[in-house]
């Protein structure tokens, strides 16, 4: 039986914001200048607090389209290993995307590119601080594309099975 000790890494990496999320801005942009000269143009004695509505609005669908990705990796004595990835849409609203038992996991390995997409692949892939390399970890019932940063995938390696790490 394999000792371990009790380790907690939690780390917080941004979303790479492509094309589609600088359209969605520039359709934020255009959206609230078309509705605040609509309404100084059609109402005029209510433009000044629905213009305001329409500016809050604005900010409130801009700050959404920041996404972030909390990786979480705990191991204990007890338990052998559990990874949870998080997404975080405008340091407000979380969802849950996977929590995967190291038990599950089959492969460990450093994406290179070639990925088939699966169904039940999560892309979880974002910037770290200290540029950190993507990775590819499949587990039982799926795959995982993410970016930890050198001392999660230190984490992650310790427990897993000899043959599922690969260079």
């Amino acid at each position: 039986m394999r000792t371990y000790e009790d380790v907690f890494v939690e780390e917080i990496v941004l979303l790479r914001s492509g094309s589609a999320a600088a359209l969605l801005k520039a359709l934020i942009i255009f959206g609230t200048v078309v509705v605040i000269t609509a309404l100084y143009i059609f109402l005029r004695p209510f433009n000044v607090p629905l213009s305001a509505v329409a500016v809050y609005f604005a900010v409130l669908g801009w700050h959404y389209t920041r996404v972030e990705y909390e990786y979480s990796f705990a191991s204990t004595s007890f338990t052998e290993g559990e990874l949870d990835v998080i997404k975080i849409m405008g340091k407000r609203k979380r969802k849950n995307l996977v929590n995967i038992k190291t038990k599950s996991i089959t492969e460990f390995t450093p994406f290179s590119g070639e990925y088939s997409q699966d169904k039940q692949a999560v892309n979880a892939m974002g910037i770290t601080m200290d540029g950190g390399v993507n990775y590819v970890l499949r587990y039982d019932g799926g795959a995982l594309l993410f970016t930890p940063s050198e001392r999660l995938a230190g984490a992650i390696t310790k427990v897993l099975p000899r043959g599922a790490v690969k260079q």
